[in-house]
């Protein structure tokens, strides 16, 4: 099977979208060695990954890539499966399965946060990229219920696939702590911050109080005592 996967923002390990698009195709290929893997970039050298064709489409503009020239090379070197990573950036239909992750709504919901330029295309383009879809990935419960409420889609089309830290966000060892404390050494200056008391974490127990490690709230513009 051949599988297509928009990795134009591979190279950019600071953007969440290329964080996950890079730990995507990374153990997309380990998982499943035996399918024919196309990494579609717009600009080179794009992704340098043994077992995958890399097909550099340049064009300085996102829509019109995902939009006209994509789908353009598609048609003269076709995938069975095309999978858009951004949500609402998928080629049209075709004689190809669509695949596209929603991350979450934000655009809709806090359009101040959202990156320059993005809102407002979101807004006008993801329902009719959920709708071409074959299939959705929303990356927690909380996005899969807001997307069948916004959109209406089968429920069934809308899988949640949960986002995984990369393995380098595991706990350190037992030695790396060691070393650590040993180097540092711990501040006599500093309390833990206490958590919850078992009582307060029995459902009706009383309300949980705050550290006495921390200091007292004060106004906010006031100046603070000498």
């Amino acid at each position: 099977m051949r599988i297509g996967i928009d990795a134009r923002l591979w190279a950019e390990p600071r953007s969440g979208i290329g964080r996950y698009t890079s730990a995507l195709t990374d153990h997309l290929l380990r998982l499943a060695p035996e399918e024919r893997w196309v990494l579609y970039v717009d600009r080179p050298p794009g992704p340098a990954l043994a077992g995958a064709e890399v097909r550099c489409l340049p064009w300085p503009q996102r829509l019109v890539w995902s939009l006209w020239h994509a789908p353009r090379d598609l048609r003269r070197r076709p995938v069975d499966v095309f999978h858009g990573v951004t949500g609402f950036e998928l080629p049209g239909r075709g004689p190809w399965a669509l695949v596209t992750t929603v991350h979450d709504l934000v655009p809709f919901r806090f359009r101040i946060l959202s990156p320059p330029g993005i809102a407002g295309p979101c807004a006008g383009l993801l329902g009719g990229a959920l709708r071409r879809a074959h299939r959705v990935i929303a990356v927690s419960e909380a996005t899969r219920t807001e997307v069948l409420a916004r959109y209406r889609l089968p429920p069934g089309r809308v899988v949640v696939v949960p986002e995984a830290a990369a393995a380098h966000f595991a706990p350190p060892s037992a030695p790396a702590l060691a070393a650590v404390r040993a180097r540092y050494g711990p501040d006599p200056s500093l309390r833990p911050v206490r958590g919850l008391s078992r009582a307060e974490e029995e459902p009706g127990g009383p309300a949980p109080t705050p550290s006495r490690a921390l200091p007292p709230p004060r106004r906010v513009g006031a100046r603070p005592s000498s």
